[in-house]
């Protein structure tokens, strides 16, 4: 896993960031209430794209909606205080990224530019053995491949949606 190790209860986590669809925007406006409690502060209404190296699990350990299925962990970059979550079905080294401040502007941040999260160990951890291979295996070498990518859902239409959510998502304390 592509991190770096701060002391014994945060480490960091390396990725850069990329273009988005602007869901994350969509979704800060939705649950803006929540988000502010939760951050301690306005959120910027949008949000940062990160995409890693390998995949990584996040613990629910906030809540970021009123329904209760939207969940996310507390983080820092550069210390700007800031919530990591991702959206339903997003690979595993996919997150989106809300801070009170607009991060591309405010650290100068270009698609591709290395940036580290800080996080607590505890919110974090890697897969199960099992969901890194599903995982290796539609997106190892791939790292554009986050979003939209035609010939994967072909690929994912012939019968393969299954595994792929497997490979994605899970129900259970990590997301």
């Amino acid at each position: 896993m592509k991190s770096e190790q701060r002391n014994s209860v945060d480490t960091k986590v390396l990725g850069f960031p990329v273009s988005g669809r602007g869901f994350g925007a969509d979704m800060v406006n939705i649950n803006q209430k929540v988000i502010e409690e939760t951050l301690d502060a306005v959120p910027f209404p949008g949000t940062l794209n990160i995409v890693t190296d390998e995949p990584l699990l996040l613990k629910k350990a906030v809540q970021l909606d009123q329904k209760g299925k939207l969940f996310g962990v507390r983080g820092a970059i550069n210390n700007i205080p800031c919530l990591l979550y991702r959206f339903n079905y997003t690979p595993m080294h996919v997150f989106e990224v809300i801070a009170p401040v607009h991060l591309r502007n405010t650290l100068g941040l270009e698609d591709g530019q290395k940036v580290g999260i800080t996080v607590s160990k505890e919110n974090i951890m890697p897969p199960t053995e099992k969901r890194r291979r599903l995982w290796e295996l539609f997106y190892k070498g791939r790292l554009e491949a986050y979003y939209d990518d035609h010939l994967l859902d072909l690929f994912l239409s012939r019968g393969i949606k299954f595994f792929h959510k497997k490979a994605c998502q899970s129900k259970k304390e990590f997301i």
